[in-house]
């Protein structure tokens, strides 16, 4: 769901009967979204999650599907999500997390992504991907160890080890936990506040905090998700991510 309110683009990601989990098409308009913010009108954007999740990461259920069809939506959905993820690198304007419940798989690798994240005090971050079986997604091989260090990213990534909300802000994954009350109404005070700045003066502050990550982030991603791509296509594999990735978001 894509709102507009001044210069701030909000954008909700909407699924939760799978924890807000991003299918093909969910990816397709995010992307499509993420193009809108580079218009001049436009001057931050906030990712939230609908309900009592921010995101699960990616929905697998079309990869789940049996015959010559499960190729074609792998390889589609894997083009989608790289897609996605490089728009997210360089999108000009700052991004928000607006962390407002748990956070698994890719939807963790998104807060790493964000500019800003601010997240709801009794949330949980966890990388997921081994525990349903296939590589970690979103760049987290770089993002993670450069804000909890090595030690601490290899726990996350190899044991899916949570990281509570205090945890984020303690290790610099987090700009700020909010109390759960007031966190939608506190994040929408930020954006407009950063909204109201100066467009130029901002994005020119991001590129100089970026420096040349753009391009390594580009390259890990595309590295990812080639692994990702050989993973899901693999019939033992997609077997055991179909029963681990079910029982963890959907119960």
């Amino acid at each position: 769901m894509v709102c507009q309110e001044g210069g701030v683009l909000k954008l909700t990601i909407c699924n939760e009967a799978k924890q807000n989990a991003l299918t093909i098409e969910m990816c397709e308009q995010l992307v499509a979204a993420l193009h809108e913010a580079s218009k001049d009108d436009v001057n931050v954007v906030v990712i939230i999650g609908a309900g009592k999740y921010f995101c699960s990461g990616l929905d697998y259920t079309c990869v789940f599907t049996r015959g010559p069809q499960q190729k074609q939506n792998t390889k589609l959905l894997v083009e989608r999500f790289k897609l996605l993820v490089e728009v997210i690198i360089h999108c000009s304007k700052p991004i928000i997390a607006a962390v407002n419940g748990d956070a698994k798989g890719f939807g963790t690798s998104l807060v790493a992504l964000c500019d800003i994240v601010y997240v709801c005090e009794k949330i949980n971050l966890e990388l997921s991907f081994t525990k349903w079986g296939h590589t970690p997604i979103g760049c987290c091989t770089y993002t993670l160890p450069q804000a909890v260090g090595h030690a601490g990213a290899y726990g996350m990534l190899l044991f899916s080890t949570k990281m509570s909300a205090e945890d984020a802000w303690m290790n610099g994954l987090a700009s700020e936990t909010l109390d759960s009350d007031s966190f939608t109404d506190i994040v929408s005070q930020r954006a407009k506040i950063l909204a109201a700045m100066n467009t130029k003066c901002i994005q020119d502050t991001k590129s100089l905090l970026q420096g040349e990550n753009q391009q390594r982030l580009k390259n890990i991603n595309a590295e990812e998700c080639n692994l990702l791509q050989k993973y899901l296509l693999d019939e033992r594999g997609v077997a055991a991510l179909a029963t681990a990735w079910k029982e963890d978001v959907m119960g």
